[in-house]
């Protein structure tokens, strides 16, 4: 896979993965936590390069054979229905291959789990004694990606991580907005010495 361009928020080129744009949580931007080490696997190089077992996984779906990246945007924020924190991208990746233009999302986790469950969460708003938007919002999301029949009380919805959730929803807006044929998610794990091993539950 060939070489690309990462771009910072506002437009300027990357060219070193310590210029790497900050996460908004600075503890994942430190040695061994994800923000650091996605930078660190995707420039090995002068200019970044997809890692190796990323475009393996890649090549090994139709809709993402012979994808070509064009440019990589780290920590970007794609705005989700309802009031509330919008989508943060790890890496947004925008290319194309034979089924026309494709967004990628990474999710990079290390030591990491996808947080509350759907269920949970919405259970939370709805007991909530300040005013939330969380269950609307849950919703929304849930109709989006799964169609209006599903619900976060009921199974199978209600056991699904609700950062999945707005990563698949998420992704799926921005590649709305772009116009991209095919918009796909990729969860890019790392493990270190410090980290060897991470909370799995619900992935």
């Amino acid at each position: 896979m060939s070489e690309f361009v990462v771009t910072g928020r506002k437009g300027e080129k990357i060219t070193d993965w310590r210029a790497w744009t900050r996460p908004k949580k600075d503890f994942q931007g430190r040695a061994g936590r994800s923000a650091m080490e996605l930078a660190r696997a995707w420039f090995v190089s002068p200019m970044p390069v997809c890692p190796r077992e990323i475009a393996d996984l890649l090549a090994s779906h139709p809709r993402a054979a012979g994808l070509t990246l064009v440019e990589g945007i780290p920590e970007h924020v794609t705005s989700l229905p309802e009031r509330g924190e919008g989508r943060n991208h790890d890496l947004l990746l925008l290319g194309h291959s034979g089924s026309g233009s494709v967004v990628l999302s990474v999710e990079a986790k290390v030591d990491e789990s996808f947080g509350e469950t759907i269920g949970t969460y919405w259970n939370k708003g709805k007991r909530s004694a300040i005013p939330t938007r969380a269950p609307e919002r849950i919703q929304a999301l849930l109709s989006m990606a799964f169609g209006a029949a599903a619900h976060p009380d009921t199974a199978p919805w209600q056991g699904l991580r609700y950062q999945l959730l707005t990563a698949v929803t998420g992704t799926a807006i921005e590649a709305s907005r772009r116009q991209a044929a095919t918009a796909i998610v990729v969860v890019h794990e790392f493990r270190t010495e410090k980290h060897g091993r991470r909370e799995r539950g619900g992935e």
